[in-house]
């Protein structure tokens, strides 16, 4: 994509100010998530499956559509990435006391040895990753990374400063993603 030249002392436009950023954020992203891909599936476990197993074990106890809500999966795909990390001995089902509907979900033993042997693969990577960077950078991009996410997390709970939702719901995004092919 081209851009327009500005001329010296003229203020940058918001997509010039945040090209770098866009760029930047895209690339780290997608690393992330073919690293994710690659060690997560060399522990026989689809990308999925890692993410849930991750938050099951930070959150003991939590509610099958919690996660769901987490992972923005329908409830009968975490329901499916759920048993299958059952089925391989990762995870057991609970009914909630309040609610013998819902499920709570836990790690078990193996689970939370097979969560910790990941963690511990991806923490040397990290290690080696930062060992270019001096303490105060790391302690700066650990800040900054810390703000961005919690900035995207609450936004992903309120509603756009546009007052229209940041996305719509999936059956609506659906028939206009049909609607374009026709």
């Amino acid at each position: 994509m081209a851009r327009s030249r500005r001329k010296e002392g003229e203020p940058k436009s918001a997509p010039d100010e945040l090209a770098g950023f866009d760029d930047a954020l895209w690339r780290l992203n997608r690393v992330i998530q073919f690293r994710d891909r690659d060690r997560i599936c060399c522990a026989g476990l689809t990308v999925s499956q890692g993410h849930a197993l991750e938050l099951i074990a930070r959150t003991p106890g939590m509610r099958l559509v919690d996660l769901a809500e987490r992972l923005h999966l329908d409830k009968s795909t975490a329901t499916r990435v759920t048993a299958a990390l059952v089925a391989l001995g990762y995870v057991r089902r609970s009914p909630a006391p309040a609610d013998a509907r819902a499920s709570l979900l836990a790690c078990t033993v193996k689970g939370k040895r097979a969560h910790a042997e990941l963690r511990a693969l991806l923490a040397m990577e990290h290690l080696q990753l930062v060992a270019e960077l001096s303490e105060r950078e790391r302690a700066t991009v650990t800040s900054v990374l810390t703000r961005l996410a919690n900035l995207l997390e609450r936004r992903e709970r309120t509603p756009s400063v546009m007052g229209e939702p940041d996305c719509c719901p999936k059956e609506q995004a659906h028939a206009r993603f049909q609607r374009r092919q026709t």
